[in-house]
């Protein structure tokens, strides 16, 4: 049966929930020497050291993701594979291998831990803990989580986050599709393919021109060539639960460009023009989040996870929002040379009317004295 988007392996034909190849395709390009898996996927098709493969269970610009069986300890294990890794090239090889670096230096209760990493004929890999739940994305295409429960869910993140920053490391790619829940609903920060890991270090593993990140989720700074540091992620966390309670990124439009410029001139919609049904005090905490300048943003993720712990006992959260004098300071400097414009038309205004009323008073003066 062909999906509901039609899409079909690009090799095979074989009928497919996403684009690209299949996953025996795929895995027949990275390893030339394994065998091409069965149609039945209960029983191990492919094996990389003591792991036994059995399905594909998600897929990244990076890399694809199999559920495994790891042969003596009996566990069941995710094992992520760098995508068509026969052609890949140093950077995207070494980025990879900076992904399971990242997270493997992390030990904390809501980040997907990392159990070992290898190379099988060329192709590098890494097991990590496997999840039964869904991501957050995919939990919210239906219809928004109840305020409550995002706020729960982006609490524990913000926690886990900052215990990455307190190693070291920025994520750098916070988005929905990057937070898996386990079978207890509990939220797990994954994929630090993008992470930076010793802030000091100036190394970004880009190219001139190139945009880090998801679109729609990245901040400013990091979309437009500046630097990241924590509050970077402090904006992803935004983007999150932006997303997680209105059902759609902050920025959304049909190409890049537009969302870039989207991000670099205009303020989110209202998310309770969105979902009516937000307390105020939690889009005003989302909304300080996804500020522009990186200094009126918590500075921490710490600080995050607290006014999402006030919000929740219902405390006075810290946040404020932004009244209207400040809004249009904040579009004024974003936009100077429109300011300026109508600061001038405005003076100029108010120049023609003062000249009007001054002559109107001397008349009517003169009239008198006659």
């Amino acid at each position: 049966m062909t999906p509901a988007n039609g899409s079909v392996c690009e090799t095979c034909g074989e009928p497919i929930a996403g684009g690209g190849p299949c996953s025996r395709c795929l895995f027949k390009v990275s390893f030339s020497d394994f065998e091409e898996p069965p149609l039945e996927e209960a029983e191990p098709w492919a094996r990389l050291a003591n792991l036994e493969l059995h399905e594909e269970i998600g897929r990244g610009g990076m890399g694809v993701v199999y559920r495994a069986r790891q042969a003596g300890l009996e566990r069941t294990v995710a094992v992520k594979v760098l995508l068509r890794a026969r052609f890949a090239g140093a950077e995207e090889r070494e980025r990879f291998h900076r992904e399971a670096r990242a997270a493997a230096r992390l030990k904390h209760p809501g980040i997907v831990s990392i159990f070992d990493i290898g190379e099988d004929d060329g192709v590098p890999w890494f097991s990590m803990e496997h999840l039964s739940g869904k991501s957050l994305e995919e939990i919210v295409r239906d219809h928004p989580l109840a305020a409550k429960d995002a706020a729960r869910h982006m609490r524990d993140v913000a926690d886990a986050v900052q215990h990455a920053h307190d190693h070291d490391v920025l994520h750098r790619d916070l988005k929905p599709s990057n937070i898996l829940l386990d079978g207890e609903g509990d939220p797990h920060v994954t994929d630090f393919g993008i992470a930076r890991m010793d802030a000091h270090n100036a190394s970004e593993l880009t190219r001139t021109g190139q945009v880090l990140g998801s679109p729609g989720y990245s901040a400013p700074e990091q979309s437009f060539g500046g630097e990241a540091n924590a509050r970077t992620d402090v904006y992803g966390l935004g983007a999150t639960l932006y997303h997680l309670l209105t059902g759609r990124p902050p920025f959304v439009g049909p190409t890049l460009d537009t969302i870039l410029v989207q991000l670099r001139e205009d303020d989110p919609l209202s998310l309770r023009r969105l979902n009516p049904t937000v307390p105020r005090d939690l889009e005003t905490i989302c909304l300080k989040c996804l500020r522009k300048d990186p200094a009126q943003r918590y500075s921490t993720a710490k600080e995050v996870a607290e006014d999402l712990g006030r919000f929740l006992s219902g405390e006075p959260i810290h946040a404020k929002p932004l009244g209207p004098i400040g809004r249009a300071w904040r579009w004024g400097r974003r936009r100077p040379w429109t300011t300026a414009l109508a600061i001038a038309c405005a003076l100029l205004l108010g120049t023609l009317i003062s000249g009007f009323l001054i002559s109107e008073h001397r008349e009517d003066r003169e009239e008198r004295r006659v």
